[in-house]
């Protein structure tokens, strides 16, 4: 979330706006998401936290510390930056991080939002391909079967793209619909030629 504001908030200056494009906004959303998941895996580990004795894992106990100071830090910063994007956060319950950032030792800035058709930009180069670096395996196997244009997009990942559309469709249907069924289409108007990265976008023009 350190990097995503430290990003987000430059290039949402006005003076960077008419230099700022969908892969963009696209980036500093893959980090907001990364950086939610990231937290999801560290609130996982309160309970371990929790159950152990007295000095028996210090690392742990200190990444969590950190974690809990970088998060009172950025929290003002992260709220005008998702507010800023049309985000919607996750929130979760883990008090090891939820309590760190109810008292932000920085207060809000005051950034311009995007427009939905931006945000929505943004999100149809996430799916067509864009989140598609995020998906690591071990299985070298798995990956040489793959087709090579076929993005690759963890599945925690495309449910949570999906989450932000859905929320910005129910804000402003019209530039979602005009977005992905622009792309759906592809060049020209037609679904002749196109690979299955557009078949990806067809499938979000769908529902």
């Amino acid at each position: 979330s350190l990097l995503a504001t430290t990003v987000g908030n430059v290039i949402l200056l006005d003076r960077f706006r008419p230099m700022l494009l969908p892969r963009h906004l696209a980036d500093v959303i893959l980090t907001l998401l990364l950086g939610e998941r990231l937290k999801w895996q560290l609130g996982n580990l309160t309970k371990r936290v929790g159950s152990m004795s007295e000095g028996s894992d210090d690392t742990l106990t200190t990444m969590m510390e950190k974690e809990k100071s970088v998060e009172r830090e950025n929290s003002g910063l992260l709220c005008s930056l998702e507010k800023a994007l049309l985000f919607t956060p996750l929130r979760f319950p883990s008090p090891l991080i939820t309590n760190a950032t109810t008292t932000a030792s920085w207060s809000e800035i005051a950034l311009r939002p995007i427009d939905h058709r931006e945000a929505a930009l943004a999100y149809c180069t996430l799916l067509g391909g864009g989140a598609a670096m995020m998906c690591i395996t071990a299985n070298a196997n798995t990956v040489a079967s793959q087709s090579q244009s076929a993005p690759l997009i963890p599945p925690w990942l495309r449910m949570r793209l999906g989450q932000c559309l859905t929320k910005l469709a129910q804000e402003d249907l019209t530039s979602v619909v005009d977005v992905f069924v622009a792309c759906a289409h592809g060049p020209g108007g037609t679904n002749e030629g196109i690979g299955s990265v557009d078949d990806v976008m067809t499938g979000a023009a769908a529902r």
